[in-house]
């Protein structure tokens, strides 16, 4: 059973792109719910490099996704793939706070 599951769960993030309306996921879901299953895939000792160096290329990566496919990276022994997708996404949104809230200005 343990070998079906991740069968499918490969193909899926093989096959996986932003924006899967035709799924009924909105993007920021469908993002979330790919960065979970390479996550799952790595603790599982199957990482799907390919499929984790797409995702990490998106500009537009949100924080909970970019945790969980950092984590990924993490545990296939990327560290320090890892820690530069954390340690941009935490620039980047310290930004984001700043200018929102002016603090900067």
């Amino acid at each position: 059973m343990f070998d079906n599951w991740l069968k499918f769960e490969k193909k899926l993030a093989k096959n996986w792109s932003p924006t899967q309306k035709e799924l009924g996921y909105y993007e920021w879901e469908s993002s979330s719910i790919q960065a979970y299953r390479l996550y799952l895939l790595a603790l599982a000792g199957t990482a799907d490099k390919g499929a984790m160096n797409r995702m990490r290329e998106l500009s537009e990566l949100d924080r909970e996704s970019a945790v969980l496919l950092a984590a990924a990276y993490a545990i296939d022994g990327k560290t320090a793939i890892a820690t530069q997708m954390l340690n941009g996404k935490k620039s980047k949104m310290l930004q984001q706070i700043a200018a929102q809230s002016c603090l900067m200005c």
